[in-house]
C-alpha cells in the first residue's frame, strides 16, 4: 500500500511539474507572437473601413461609442489626426469642426487624404493672418444626428470653435430604412455597447493564429452588431412609417447648441453616387430617403438663416469622386474640401483677422522661378529621386539620368511642369520677394544657392549679410517659408512620377 501511495504521490509530482514546464512554454510562446504582433505592425496608420469596434471604437456612456485614441488613425482626444497633435481652445486659433459619420472620418483613405485634413491645408495655404487655422476631424463611422449631438455638447464644444461643419443625413437615414418600429430618439436601431461571447480561445493571439492555420479564421464584429440592433422589416414599408421631422430636429438642435457656444454652423447638403454604385435591392427607397433629407437640410437652412454648401449637387453621381455609393475618393476628398474652403473664405467666415490671398498670375510665377533659379532645385529634386529609386531596386541607366537632368536644364520644361507647386503664393508676396531677388544683392545671394562644391562663391558683406537678414525676417518671406514643406512635397511628387514615366518610356519633356 504504502509503495502505491509513493508511486501516486510520485506520478502527482510529475504531472504538477509537466504542467508548469508547459505553462511556462505556453506563456513564453504567447508573449512571442504578441510581440510578433507589434513589430510586424505597419509603421504607419493605414486607411480602414470605420467599422471594426475592436481597432477604431470604444464604448462610450451617452454617444454610444467613440473614437479609440489608442488606435494609430487617432490623436488621444479620440480625433483623426496624428499622434503628436493635441486641439485645445487658444485665442491664436480658429478651430473649425467637421462632424458627421464615416464620409467625414474618411473611410477607405489615409488621414491626410481625408477631406478635413485636406481642408486645413488649402486653408492654410490660402489665407494670411496671426492666427492658425486647425480642422479637427470629430467624424465618426456609423454617427447619426443623435450621436452627435451627443459629442458635440461633450467633447467639441469646450475646444471654442469658430465653425461647425455638419455633414451628415445617410446614417440617419438608414435608421429609417434598415430597422422597423421607428423612434424619435433611435432607440429602434441603436443600442448599449454589447461586444459579442468571443470563443475562449480567440483572447490568446497564440491560439488564435492556430486556429486560423487550422481553417477557421477570426471574424471580426462589424460595429454595426455592436452598437445596433438587428434590421428588420422592409425598408421601403419602414420608410413610409418613419418620418424625418426627427432628423429636422436634431439638426435645429446641432445649430442651436453651436450658436449658443459661439461657433457658426455650416450645412452640407451630402453627396451621393447611385448611379454607378447601386445599393442592391434598394436602390429607388434610398435615393428617395436622400432627396427627402436634402430637401430637409435645406428648409432648415433657410428657417434658422444658417449657412448651406451644396455638396450634393456639385458632386453627387460623379464616379471620379467615389469608392462606393458614399464614401470618397482621396481625389472626391480634395474636391469637397476645395468646395467648403472657397465658401468659407468667399463668405468671410473665418474672421476679420484671416484675409485670403489674392493669387499671384502665372506671369508673376514665372519670374519668380527665374529669379529663384527653379532649374537648379528641380534638378537636384530629380537627382535625389533617381538615387532614392536606385536603392530601392529600380534600374536607372547614367544614359537615362543625364539625359532627364539636361532636359530640365531647360527653364521652359521646369516652367511647364513644375509652375504649380507654387500656385498658392500670393500676388503680394511674389511682387515683393521678385522685387528682393531682381536686387543686386538679391541675385549675389542666389549665386551663393546656384553655386556648385567646386565653384568659387561670392563673398557677402556684413552690411549685405543684415540686409539679406531683415528680408527673411519680413512678412513675404515668412509666408513663403510656411509654404516650402507643401512646395518641397509636391515638386517631389512630380518629380517622381516623372521619372518613373520617363525610364518606362511614357513621358517626354514637352521642350
Amino acid at each position: 500500500m504504502k509503495t502505491f501511495i509513493d508511486g501516486f504521490a510520485g506520478m502527482k509530482k510529475n504531472l504538477v511539474f509537466t504542467g508548469i514546464i508547459w505553462l511556462v512554454l505556453f506563456v513564453l510562446a504567447e508573449a512571442g507572437v504578441r510581440l510578433y504582433d507589434n513589430l510586424a505592425g505597419p509603421e504607419s496608420a493605414a486607411p480602414e473601413v470605420t467599422t471594426n469596434p475592436e481597432a477604431i471604437f470604444e464604448p462610450h456612456p451617452f454617444s454610444a461609442y467613440v473614437a479609440n485614441p489608442d488606435n494609430s488613425n487617432h490623436n488621444a482626444q479620440g480625433y483623426r489626426a496624428d499622434k503628436n497633435v493635441f486641439y485645445r481652445a487658444d485665442e491664436n486659433t480658429i478651430n473649425i469642426v467637421a462632424l458627421g459619420g464615416s464620409s467625414t472620418y474618411g473611410t477607405r483613405v489615409y488621414t491626410h487624404e481625408s477631406y478635413p485634413f485636406q481642408l486645413e491645408e488649402i486653408l492654410r495655404k490660402s489665407t494670411r493672418g496671426d492666427k492658425k487655422i486647425n480642422v479637427i476631424n470629430a467624424g465618426l463611422g456609423g454617427y447619426a444626428t443623435p450621436n452627435i449631438i451627443s459629442l458635440l455638447a461633450g467633447r467639441v464644444v469646450h475646444l471654442q470653435p469658430a465653425i461647425v461643419l455638419l455633414y451628415t443625413g445617410f446614417n440617419d437615414a438608414w435608421t429609417r430604412l434598415m430597422f422597423s418600429d421607428f423612434q424619435t430618439d433611435y432607440s429602434h436601431a441603436q443600442k448599449v455597447w454589447e461586444y459579442p461571447q468571443l470563443p475562449f480561445w480567440r483572447h490568446s493571439r497564440l491560439l488564435d493564429r492556430i486556429a486560423e492555420k487550422l481553417g477557421h479564421p477570426a471574424i471580426k464584429p462589424h460595429i454595426h452588431s455592436v452598437a445596433w440592433k438587428s434590421m428588420s422589416g422592409d425598408p421601403g414599408e419602414n420608410f413610409r412609417r418613419s418620418s424625418g421631422q426627427a432628423f429636422r430636429r436634431n439638426l435645429m438642435t446641432l445649430i442651436g447648441i453651436a450658436r449658443t457656444h459661439g461657433a457658426i454652423p455650416v450645412l452640407i447638403t451630402q453627396a451621393t453616387d447611385f448611379q454607378n454604385h447601386p445599393l442592391p435591392d434598394n436602390n429607388a427607397v434610398w435615393q428617395k430617403a436622400m432627396q427627402e433629407h436634402t430637401r430637409i437640410i435645406r428648409e432648415v437652412s433657410g428657417n434658422m438663416a444658417v449657412d448651406l454648401i451644396d455638396i450634393r449637387g456639385q458632386m453627387s453621381d460623379k464616379p471620379e469622386y467615389f469608392m462606393d455609393v458614399l464614401h470618397m475618393s482621396p481625389g472626391g476628398n480634395r474636391k469637397r474640401a476645395e468646395i467648403i474652403a472657397d465658401f468659407l473664405l468667399q463668405n468671410d467666415l473665418l474672421g476679420k483677422g484671416v484675409q485670403a490671398k489674392s493669387a499671384a498670375d502665372l506671369g508673376l510665377v514665372v519670374e519668380y522661378m527665374r529669379l529663384m533659379r527653379a532649374d537648379i532645385f528641380v534638378q537636384r529634386v530629380l537627382k535625389y529621386r533617381i538615387d532614392e529609386l536606385r536603392k530601392a531596386g529600380t534600374k536607372i541607366s547614367r544614359g537615362q539620368e543625364r539625359s532627364l537632368l539636361e532636359a530640365f536644364s531647360n527653364p521652359r520644361n521646369v516652367v511647364a511642369l513644375y509652375a504649380p507647386v507654387y500656385k498658392n503664393l500670393s500676388r503680394e508676396t511674389l511682387q515683393q520677394v521678385n522685387r528682393f531677388f531682381a536686387s543686386e544683392l538679391g541675385q549675389k545671394s542666389m549665386a551663393l544657392y546656384a553655386a556648385g562644391k567646386q565653384a568659387r562663391k561670392p563673398v557677402l558683406s556684413e552690411a549685405e549679410k543684415r540686409r539679406i537678414q531683415e528680408f527673411q525676417a519680413s512678412a513675404s518671406w515668412q509666408e513663403i517659408q510656411q509654404q516650402r514643406p507643401y512646395i518641397n512635397r509636391d515638386a517631389a511628387i512630380i518629380s517622381n512620377n516623372i521619372v518613373l514615366q520617363y525610364i518606362a518610356g511614357k513621358f517626354e519633356p514637352p521642350y
